[in-house]
């Protein structure tokens, strides 16, 4: 985890320090759609074979600090889904994870066009479980009033955001993510060796205006 905020605080930091002036240059509302799962190990560090994705859907507003003719900085706010599905003893579960975060956002311009852009980069987001189910076979559990899992999470996407002009102002923004923990969200007393971190992916279509 340190190794990643560094990497993007060197990255930032850099473009910063190489440019004289930086400026707010973009408004992005987004609408997206989750699949997500669980990246899990006991505590014998064997991975649950039966676990699966869910889907889910996600909200997203972001603004683009622009950091030279290359470099872009993009704090967000999101909602998202997450959760993922598996068994037990023949009987489906799944879980339903609802989230509510912020994060940053660092993008390279690798190609730009007069009509399309095309950027990969980093993002890192702090969420916090608003509401959270576990369901196994017809039983349902509150996952935070009982505390089956941690309330807050950290986690990191490698992304991929293309925009597609429309007006001079106007455009239509596409953005892919592939999102991973980067904390324990387990809450079992007694087995701390057990692990559980959320991850997956995230594509969202979304209306991107210049300013």
């Amino acid at each position: 985890m340190n190794k990643i905020i560094f990497c993007l605080s060197f990255l930032i930091g850099s473009s910063v320090l190489a440019q004289d002036k930086k400026c707010l240059t973009q408004v992005n509302f987004n609408v997206g759609k989750t699949f997500t799962s669980f990246m899990y190990e006991d505590s014998e560090g064997n991975a649950n074979e039966n676990l699966s994705s869910r889907s889910g859907t996600s909200y997203s507003l972001n603004l683009g600090f622009k950091l030279g003719a290359k470099h872009m900085l993009r704090p967000e706010v999101m909602y998202q889904q997450s959760g993922a599905k598996s068994t037990v003893n023949n009987a489906p579960l799944e879980w339903s994870l609802n989230y509510i975060g912020a994060g940053v956002g660092y993008l390279y311009t690798a190609l730009e066009k007069e009509s399309f852009s095309l950027s990969p980069g980093l993002v890192l987001n702090a969420n916090y479980m608003m509401s959270g189910e576990q369901t196994i076979g017809t039983n349902r559990f509150n996952i935070t009033e009982q505390d089956l899992l941690k309330p807050f999470d950290l986690m990191a996407s490698l992304t991929l955001n293309s925009r597609f002009k429309v007006t001079d102002n106007l455009y239509i923004n596409f953005d892919y993510r592939y999102g991973f923990g980067l904390m324990d969200i387990e809450n079992i007393e007694g087995d701390e060796n057990e692990k559980t971190r959320n991850m997956g992916h995230l594509a969202s279509l979304g209306l991107s205006f210049n300013l």
